[in-house]
């Protein structure tokens, strides 16, 4: 079984890591397919994506003992009927799953690349960017990345506006960071709390919204 962490944060939610090294053959055997799951996977094609697709119900039944059926809301949030607050990530070669207690929460899967400093400007604020650790650009860009991709599945809506809606409390980087975030929409605001942890190539973040 490669599962690669699960952790326990103080109460708040645990989050379980896989690293994808089966075939989809051998990541279908030990889960429960229910039909609305081969409904969902008749939509993918790639070879990989099924496999990330499979992976997910495997962290599902690590954590639950089985995998339940999931559900997903019209903006394609997941959660599970009469269960915790759950989110899904997945990046090359990994999957994730984050439950929380009580609170809605969320979680981001990011592998190191380069390019993702070519689109900085689109996401980050003027007082984020003035932040970045210059011997750790990458990562540290990474990691607000990631921290505004936590509040997105949080609040379930991919319209949210990254530079003008979401604004993360700058933070010194760090391989293990914390920092707090603020959705302000025009009726609405929210608080957040994040995290983040480097785990060689792979940089995850994850969250809950305050009460």
């Amino acid at each position: 079984m490669p599962l690669y962490k699960a952790k326990s944060f103080n109460g708040h939610l645990h989050y379980i890591l896989w690293e994808i090294h089966e075939t989809e053959d051998e990541l279908r055997k030990d889960i429960t397919l229910h039909p609305s799951d081969r409904l969902r996977m008749e939509k993918l094609t790639h070879p990989e994506k099924i496999r990330e697709f499979l992976a997910l119900r495997c962290c599902l039944k690590y954590y639950f003992g089985e995998n339940p059926e999931v559900f997903y809301t019209a903006e394609g949030k997941p959660y599970l009927e009469n269960g915790p607050p759950i989110s899904f990530t997945h990046t090359a070669g990994f999957a994730g799953l984050v439950v929380g207690k009580k609170l809605p929460v969320g979680l981001d899967l990011e592998v190191h690349r380069d390019s993702i400093e070519r689109i900085a400007p689109k996401f980050l604020r003027d007082d984020e960017k003035t932040t970045i650790d210059h011997n750790n650009r990458t990562a540290h860009i990474t990691y607000y990345w990631g921290a505004k991709e936590v509040l997105v599945k949080i609040e379930g809506n991919r319209r949210l506006h990254f530079r003008k809606q979401l604004r993360i409390s700058p933070f010194i980087y760090r391989d293990y960071a914390h920092t707090t975030a603020v959705f302000s929409g025009e009726s609405s605001r929210a608080k957040y709390q994040l995290y983040f942890e480097k785990h060689q190539n792979l940089y995850l973040t994850y969250g809950w919204k305050v009460n």
